[in-house]
């Protein structure tokens, strides 16, 4: 909940420039690649008309979504790269070995504490907020990795997000932030695929925790990496909502 300071500041500087499991299982990773993609969040494929490499390969709506990173301002020491900053992504985004073609992948790494820290997309930015789109087509989120890493996938609505960012929640009661989330701990040096169901997503125990989860209006998602991790790197790729 505390970290909500270090995440609008950054959503704000970001937005200014612009489980394959079974229901019962999700939690568990498969290397068989399997999963069935519904929508292809991002596969970190290298274009030449994203000169940043942080708008993801979905197109929701009018506007193209794009990447932002986080650290918690408030705890001394901690970092994340790709670092807050716009034009990181790239130095980030490795051309080869991605978990399924071998082509690119995203490489992330820091050091957590406080409230943790992160990487995450929103999908559809209007200009001065944020938009949900719908996609309660699909089934779940699906991504591949690799690593050490402790993370927290979260889900955001607009009942989550502060009314300045075009959400529902007054952030002075304090209820802002509770996101849907699953925690999910990578260790291994190959490439592992995680699928995770929406029921498999839960909310702690504070805040706005009375809204059921609507894959209808999901506004962005983020890999939060909490303070138990201390140092951290982990690649990602592949990552999408999925079908069954």
């Amino acid at each position: 909940m505390k970290n909500s300071i270090a995440i609008l500041t950054t959503l704000v500087f970001a937005l200014s420039f612009a489980a394959c499991a079974s229901d019962d299982d999700s939690d568990k990773p498969s290397s068989t690649g399997k999963t069935k993609i519904g929508y292809m969040i991002d596969n970190f494929t290298i274009d030449p008309a994203d000169p940043l490499c942080d708008i993801i390969d979905g197109n929701a709506g009018e506007n193209v979504g794009s990447w932002f990173t986080w650290i918690d301002e408030d705890a001394a020491g901690t970092s994340i790269s790709p670092a807050p900053e716009a034009d990181q992504f790239c130095d980030a985004t490795k051309k080869d070995g991605g978990a399924v073609d071998g082509g690119a992948y995203l490489s992330v790494s820091g050091k957590s504490g406080g409230h943790g820290v992160g990487i995450g997309a929103y999908f559809n930015f209007s200009g001065t907020k944020m938009d949900p789109v719908d996609f309660s087509e699909f089934d779940g989120l699906t991504f591949w990795a690799k690593g050490t890493a402790n993370i927290t996938v979260q889900l955001n609505m607009p009942a989550f997000m502060p009314i300045d960012l075009g959400g529902e929640c007054p952030e002075s009661d304090g209820n802002c932030y509770n996101y849907y989330s699953v925690n999910v701990k990578v260790d291994s040096k190959d490439w592992q695929e995680y699928s995770f169901a929406w029921s498999k997503f839960t909310q702690e125990d504070w805040g706005a925790s009375n809204v059921k989860l609507d894959p209808k209006l999901i506004a962005s998602f983020h890999f939060m990496f909490p303070s138990t991790n201390k140092d951290f790197a982990v690649d990602l790729d592949e990552i999408a909502f999925y079908t069954k």
